[in-house]
């Protein structure tokens, strides 16, 4: 599997949160490998060109056929038993046998040889089937969470995550921290995971998950390419309120999803989490605590974080027709944007700053919207004329004004 390519580098204008680094798609979420096959199929045994009789013999057979064509073939009698019995590696055997050797002489049986080995080729599809199902299932069978908090002091179902204990990656949890060794593989091309080192947050760590979502509307596996937009667009709105405001912080979003094995085995869970790429261990939670904020604050941070989730949504693939519809909804997101910081009351000194903000945010909904109607040779010309107008420089004074991060 290779992860879908990203847009070229420095596409985005340099403000927190930077754009994420490639997403890094995970291995089989259920027991990895497993699945299940067929042997070769059969179909029924030719009694030879229509109209051919058997030649004739010593009287005893019935119908004037030889007497060993009356005879029931012991193998085939033998198959069926077996099938009832559900010894389905038994009955295949047999059963084989027997079409061999009706095929080769006249006899009779031909009915139970088949008969067995259907029933013993059903038996074996079952059990393939079923057996991994239910390790998957078994593995899977977890407590419910709420709210997606369970990265407690004491532990997780008898795990210490202090003491760097594999699990695999469907295990995962918001709040979990963990380590894969595997963060340059997701950043440059993607790679399958199929289990990750579970550590606490209070230590040095290099990922933190802060979302999940299930991925729904697909019966069949959409792709690796659709799972990856879905889930890049999915968890850029999870980040707030995990985050309460990602200038704070230095992190890049990366995301585990489903790959076709897995989606098999009935997965549909999106992991999302933090890594900085590049290196550079993470301490402490991500995880934001509002008591720290002001009312003011925290409504600025609550306006802003719809915008800053669309930003983070551009498409992965390379297909006009996505990013177009993207640079329609940031000129929606914009929009709503400016006239939500106008509709609102601020504080003296912040009103003059917050008027400007709206003012730059207002412009770039001419120049999305433009991007949104382009071809593709004109597209990038809108696109970075939007990108310069996203008012980084107000946003700053703004947030200087509130005694916000500022990203330095």
């Amino acid at each position: 599997m290779t992860t879908p390519p990203s847009q070229p580098p420095g596409s985005q204008p340099p403000w927190p949160p930077q754009r994420p680094g490639q997403p890094g798609p995970y291995g089989a979420p259920g027991p990895a490998g497993h699945g299940y096959g067929h042997g070769p199929g059969y179909g029924p045994g030719q009694d030879g060109p229509p109209g051919a009789p058997y030649p004739p013999g010593p009287p005893g057979g019935p119908w004037g056929m030889p007497p060993e064509a009356g005879r029931t073939n012991g193998p085939a009698v033998g198959s069926l038993v077996a099938s009832v019995l559900l010894l389905f590696p038994v009955a295949l055997v047999l059963g084989i046998v027997a079409l061999v050797q009706l095929n080769s002489r006249p006899g009779r049986g031909k009915g139970l040889a088949v008969t067995g080995v259907v029933l013993a080729s059903l038996q074996l599809v079952v059990v393939s089937v079923a057996v991994p199902v239910a390790l998957y299932a078994a593995e899977d069978d977890r407590p419910a969470e709420s709210s997606g908090d369970r990265n407690s002091d004491d532990g997780r179902d008898g795990r210490d995550p202090s003491g760097g204990e594999t699990v695999r990656v469907f295990e995962l949890a918001v709040g979990d921290c963990f380590a894969s060794g595997r963060l340059e593989d997701y950043a440059e091309e993607g790679a399958e995971q199929a289990e990750v080192t579970l550590v606490s947050c209070d230590g040095p760590h290099e990922s933190e998950v802060f979302g999940s979502l299930e991925i729904e509307g697909h019966s069949a596996f959409p792709g690796d390419e659709v799972v990856a937009e879905i889930a890049s667009s999915e968890c850029a709105a999870l980040i707030q309120p995990y985050v309460i405001d990602t200038w704070a912080q230095s992190l890049d979003m990366y995301f585990f999803h489903p790959i076709e094995s897995g989606w098999r085995l009935g997965d549909r869970e999106v992991l999302c989490f933090f890594a900085r790429t590049g290196g550079g261990d993470l301490t402490g939670s991500a995880r934001g605590d509002s008591a720290g904020y002001d009312a003011e604050q925290l409504r600025f941070l609550e306006l802003t974080a719809p915008v800053e989730a669309a930003w983070l949504s551009e498409p992965l693939a390379q297909d006009h027709t996505l990013h177009q519809e993207w640079a329609g909804r940031m000129a929606e997101e914009m929009e709503r944007y400016a006239a939500a910081l106008r509709a609102e009351s601020w504080s003296a000194g912040t009103e003059d700053l917050i008027t400007a903000l709206a003012d730059v945010r207002e412009e770039s909904v001419r120049q999305w919207r433009a991007a949104a109607a382009a071809g593709e040779d004109a597209y990038r010309r809108y696109y970075d004329e939007g990108a310069a107008a996203y008012g980084y420089e107000e946003e700053y004074a703004v947030r200087e004004a509130l005694a916000l991060a500022t990203g330095e």
